[in-house]
């Protein structure tokens, strides 16, 4: 592109400068004004919203996998500190999350994809420790680095004192190092190691068998009574005194005059956490969440109080942020706890109401994504970001959905017990009530119900229900026993034979007819969806879900199984490089990609030689759907994965610029997962990148801090990252 050409792609924006036109020169009028005005201010900055067509310096890749359900995220939050600010979690597959305001958590840059188990700050940096001898370090979460200690073994936790940090871990294992970089193995201690804390000038270690370990440096180790057997799993410094969460309720407590105090917490659930300040302690853990006044006698459960916003669950992690406690755990779950005075009891909320039932199946239709689960559970979204609950019929909230298909005009939705559902496109009339210029005015909108709105058909079989396909307009349902059900308006179902009595989890549709397939490699084929055939099998494995896509089908099931056929009958075996479950296969941008069991990713270009993908979950996923161009994996526990596979081709716009603790602050707007960089100029000829970064918030917009510059005046420009 041609300066001309560039220059007509460029927005503007003078801070406090009126708007001028620019061409290819800047004239010395402009240029003077702009210096005269640079020395009213310390920082004068132009700010230029632009994207470039033509040649980038940037491949495409892909934008990460990020959660849309549940939100913030779903990785379990095994650790929590406050640093810089900010309050840090760490998680499962090396996550690391970051929120300024407990609102939004912005998904850092990891350098593993280890699990994450602990964090500590060190001579003003962060330590992490993980799994298979993992840490990583860094002064800022722009720079962190992955340090590869000799071992296997998992550094369950981690502590620092003004001039050392130790790690601690399986085999009793502790690494000690003086600058959070080159450790060594100093002792490997009696029983396997959960957790460790500094304070009162010593280190104090805990494990499996009531192990309790202390040190003065870190180096030399002395083992202490603990008055108990139980594993100990987490350990903290607050207020002068150490306190340790343990198995079946127990909790041990330093003693003033030393030594140690184990007590009942009046639970026996495990608890993996504990955190407090001077007016109270909590302890949490498997379904367990309990608090003490201090001074104080008695645990209270706090998952009895009626402001409980959870059902039971397992916590990992737990911090006392400065106003309130946040308490961290499976899934991504965060939940904090605040009380008015030392008397009163305590006040738990969550920021996030997302559903957390299982998802078993997705689909894309008629531009919307739609996803279905147990509970009755039934999402739908537009843009695979933003999901809206549906509204389903009492019968689902016994039942598990196994499946969902349509076409433009219906949904078909089933499940458990031959549960069957559907949802027209039909739509309804919404007021909407707005301000204009002062006066209030009322509209009507007419809003789809297509997937939101929900009915139960008459059951035709108490079987269990999943596979959906479509021949025409004829619904085909797949399930327990060999079941084959059809429909031409998805509320009366006709019961057909398939010749077979194998649980049939899948039905596609593609040139040559019809195919069921299901456990033991079961294969039954159809011309007209009601006369069935039973077929040769190439396999025995459970041939869980076909797709016909590009012009062949493609089957995954058990045991990483994929096979390949270009006509349904003769079929090819191809190497997944994995024995986990394959759940389904789609294809988008370009690519086949199968997800499976234990968080399993594959993509391929010819369905033949397969890559695998690590996602950010170890959560197995069922089932995937696409645009074309993003892909959504749903799982376990309200699991909805978001991929954009081809990259949004709209700019990134710069809307403001503002200095505040010596740092610029962009504001950037665009479409969430964008991937962008910011790249800055003196001269309009010569630009250098400065940072990137990612639109990952929902409503796609960004405030993007960055280190101030020494710069008088410059130019700034943001550019796709593709």
């Amino acid at each position: 592109m041609g300066k001309t050409g560039l220059f007509s792609a460029i927005r503007i924006l003078f801070l406090g400068i009126a708007p001028q036109k620019m061409g290819v020169v800047i004239s010395c009028a402009l240029l003077a004004k702009m210096r005269r005005f640079s020395e009213l201010m310390i920082h004068f900055r132009i700010i230029l919203a632009m994207i470039v067509f033509g040649t980038a310096p940037y491949s495409w890749s892909g934008s990460p996998w990020r959660w849309s359900n549940p939100l913030p995220h779903g990785n379990h939050v095994y650790d929590m500190i406050s640093w810089q600010g900010k309050v840090i979690q760490v998680g499962d597959r090396g996550t690391i999350y970051s929120s300024l305001n407990l609102d939004h958590w912005r998904s850092e840059n990891s350098p593993t994809t280890n699990s994450l188990r602990a964090l500590t700050v060190f001579q003003g940096g962060i330590v992490i420790s993980g799994a298979r001898g993992t840490i990583v370090q860094g002064q800022f979460l722009t720079n962190l680095q992955s340090i590869q200690l000799p071992t296997s073994d998992w550094l369950e936790g981690i502590a620092a004192s003004s001039n050392a940090v130790v790690a601690v871990g399986d085999n009793g294992s502790v690494y000690w190092s003086s600058n959070s970089v080159n450790f060594e193995l100093v002792t490997a201690l009696p029983e396997w190691l959960r957790g460790i804390a500094y304070g009162n000038g010593r280190f104090v270690a805990v494990g499996e068998n009531g192990l309790i370990a202390a040190s003065a440096e870190g180096r030399n180790w002395d083992e202490e009574n603990s008055g108990t057997s139980e594993h100990l799993n987490r350990i903290a410094f607050l207020n002068g005194e150490f306190w340790i969460a343990g198995d079946n309720g127990v909790v041990v407590q330093s003693n003033p005059t030393g030594g140690w105090t184990a007590a009942q917490s009046g639970v026996t659930n495990h608890l993996f956490t504990v955190a407090g300040n001077s007016n109270s302690v909590i302890v949490a853990g498997d379904g367990a969440l309990l608090s003490k006044s201090i001074p104080g006698t008695t645990w209270e459960s706090q998952g009895s109080l009626t402001n409980f916003p959870s059902p039971a669950w397992t916590y990992y992690s737990s911090l006392w942020e400065g106003r309130l406690y946040l308490v961290g755990g499976r899934s991504g779950l965060v939940i904090e706890g605040f009380r008015t005075n030392s008397a009163s009891p305590f006040t738990w909320v969550s920021r996030s109401d997302s559903p957390r039932d299982w998802f078993w199946s997705t689909v894309y239709q008629n531009d919307q994504y739609t996803a279905v689960g147990a509970n009755g559970l039934i999402m739908a979204s537009e843009n695979g970001v933003d999901w809206i609950q549906a509204a389903v019929p009492p019968a689902a909230e016994t039942n598990i959905l196994l499946g969902v298909n349509g076409t433009t005009n219906l949904l078909i939705a089933v499940g458990t017990d031959g549960l069957i559902f559907h949802s027209t496109n039909r739509t309804t009339n919404v007021l909407v009530t707005n301000m204009v210029n002062g006066q209030t005015q009322i509209s009507t909108n007419q809003v789809s119900l297509y997937g939101l709105l929900w009915e139960e058909s008459p059951r035709a079989t108490t079987g269990n229900l999943q596979g959906i396909g479509l021949l025409g307009n004829l619904f085909i349902v797949s399930g327990d026993s060999g079941i084959i059900l059809t429909s031409d308006d998805g509320q009366n179902w006709i019961p057909r034979s398939s010749g077979l009595s194998n649980p049939l989890s899948s039905v596609v549709v593609y040139p040559g007819g019809v195919l069921a397939s299901g456990d033991l490699g079961a294969l039954t084929h159809s011309l007209d969806g009601i006369n069935w055939q039973p077929r040769s099998s190439p396999v025995t494995n459970w041939i869980y879900q076909i797709r016909y896509l590009k012009n062949q089908l493609i089957g995954v099931g058990e045991d990483g199984l994929i096979i390949t056929s270009t006509n349904g009958t003769e079929w090819v075996r191809q190497s997944s490089g994995t024995a986990r479950w394959l759940n389904d296969v789609v294809y988008a941008a370009s690519n086949y990609w199968i997800a499976g069991d234990g968080g399993i990713l594959l993509k391929s270009m010819d369905g033949v030689n397969w890559t695998h993908i690590v996602p950010n979950t170890s959560k197995s996923l069922y089932s995937l759907a696409s645009d074309g161009k993003q892909l959504i994996a749903i799982g376990p526990e309200g699991t909805v994965l978001r991929h954009q596979a081809e990259p949004h081709r709209l700019p990134v716009n710069l809307l403001n610029y503002s200095m505040a603790r010596g740092q610029e602050m962009f504001l950037l707007t665009g479409l969430p997962d964008q991937l962008f960089c910011i790249e800055a100029t003196d001269d309009l000829q010569t630009w250098e990148e400065v940072s990137c970064g990612e639109l990952d918030d929902p409503s796609g917009t960004l405030l993007f801090p960055q280190p101030a510059s020494n710069h008088p005046f410059r130019f700034y420009r943001t550019r796709l990252k593709f």
